[in-house]
């Protein structure tokens, strides 16, 4: 009996140390965000710190941080220095953690910088963790997700370029499709995806680009390929894949500006992603065309901001209200009351150049028009109250936006222009940030790469003001 006794005191002994064994040596994983985790991911993912250096093309599409701000960004923690692509990306990494843990306190991360009443919802966030949750158990891994997000952004590297010199594309969806397509191999970290991953991303890669069609950037030509690739029918996983990779890029795009939790994915605009979503998917039903589906989100758009969608000014004023991210009906009364100070002429040419049911819109979409607006939108030197600031985003920003829709119009019709290449506001998004009533007598012209740019001394023009 002393010996079983002593014996059984001797196992509980080894079970006790090997516990503490485990307990002392089994690493606990860094900190969302912290700076151990951002070195993971970067190791695990050269092409994040392609983003980390001069020469990145950065999107001008809100105002700029404060410095407070940017002493807690990750680029200005790792490199002493300011880099908003870096800075993007890295969140929209946290923001897919955060997502697919789906806990209380993965949830507060996700909003701490939301204020009510638009702050997303426990029940949202938790709708969105369970269609991630539901993908990872089909065999989608977490590290297929952070590499589509990471391979997302390579097209505003001049490193991601440098290895595809033969793309000349300036947006950078459309360069990743491009790259993808040509040799998705020289990417890195390409290899590391799941077999199936890398079969479908090529594949889903600029088929929908979603951030046009949720903010209403084009007609019914952001639709086709969706419709042309019959993925829908073929591969209805790919399909939900590729939003999910869109809605934690969403969750970072303010990275620049908050590099610590999501301010931009809140709960207005989850509902138009959901809206977006339950369009796209009337696609499911044979007798559905491009256009029944766009008609679909602009009513339900319209909608929410107290508009019809049955008149070409009340679809160009949903449009408008889609890109600069309104919700309230009362800014539909000022988008109408601002839209009847034009003269007929220019809502004649309104009609024409920014109906999105419009047959004159451009056959390729163009791109960052919404931050064109939004910048004049948020812009305060335009006015105190957002009332005063919508009304002058339409009086600078409509008219100048359709002049150059209709020069780039009259020239592709005479056969002058890039038809290949999205035309490019990115530009002139930087303007309405820096110097918004300039575009009253902004002199323009169009690149051969399809960039509206700021005319300057000495500038060669193709499409000119």
């Amino acid at each position: 009996m002393k010996y079983k006794i002593i014996t059984l005191v001797g196992v509980l002994g080894v079970v006790v140390l090997l516990w503490l064994s485990n307990s002392i040596f089994v690493k606990t994983p860094p900190q969302i965000g912290s700076e151990e985790w951002i070195n993971e991911k970067m190791k695990a993912y050269p092409e994040i710190a392609w983003l980390g250096g001069e020469g990145v093309r950065q999107t001008h599409d809100m105002q700029k941080g404060n410095m407070a701000n940017n002493d807690q960004s990750p680029s200005f923690l790792l490199y002493g220095k300011k880099y908003p692509e870096f800075d993007r990306s890295v969140l929209s990494l946290m923001c897919l953690s955060w997502l697919i843990e789906g806990t209380e306190s993965a949830y507060k991360a996700f909003t701490s910088a939301q204020k009510e009443p638009d702050k997303l919802s426990y029940d949202s966030f938790l709708n969105l963790h369970k269609r991630y949750a539901a993908m990872i158990a089909s065999g989608v891994t977490h590290k297929d997700f952070e590499i589509a997000l990471v391979l997302g952004d390579t097209g505003k590297t001049e490193t991601a370029r440098a290895y595809f010199k033969e793309i000349t594309v300036s947006d950078h969806d459309e360069f990743l499709k491009e790259a993808l397509q040509r040799d998705a191999a020289l990417f890195p970290t390409f290899k590391e995806l799941t077999p199936w991953a890398q079969e479908i991303l090529p594949q889903v890669s600029g088929i929908i680009h979603f951030g046009h069609f949720l903010h209403l950037e084009g007609g019914i030509e952001m639709i086709m390929p969706l419709i042309e690739s019959h993925i829908i029918e073929r591969d209805p996983k790919a399909l939900e894949f590729d939003f999910l990779v869109h809605i934690a890029d969403v969750s970072g795009a303010g990275g620049h500006v908050n590099p610590t939790s999501s301010i931009v994915l809140t709960e207005n605009v989850y509902k138009a992603l959901m809206a977006m979503d339950t369009s796209l998917l009337l696609l499911k039903k044979e007798e559905m065309t491009a256009q029944d589906v766009l008609e679909n989100y602009i009513k339900i758009r319209a909608s929410w901001i107290g508009l019809a969608s049955n008149t070409p000014e009340d679809r160009i004023l949903t449009r408008l209200g889609a890109m600069i991210r309104l919700y309230e009906k009362t800014d539909g009364e000022i988008l109408k009351s601002a839209f009847k100070k034009f003269d007929l002429t220019q809502q004649n040419l309104f009609i024409e150049m920014f109906d999105p049911l419009s047959p004159d819109l451009p056959s390729v979409t163009p791109t960052y028009i919404p931050a064109v607006f939004v910048n004049l939108y948020n812009n305060k030197s335009l006015g105190e109250t957002p009332q005063e600031r919508l009304t002058k985003t339409l009086d600078l920003g409509l008219p100048f936006v359709s002049h150059v829709l209709k020069i780039y119009q009259d020239q592709m019709s005479e056969g002058k222009m890039n038809i290949n290449d999205p035309l490019n506001f990115n530009d002139i998004a930087r303007v309405a940030k820096e110097n918004p009533e300039a575009l009253t007598t902004l002199p323009f012209f169009i690149s051969p790469e399809n960039n509206v740019m700021e005319k300057k001394d000495g500038t060669l023009s193709q499409g000119e003001k």
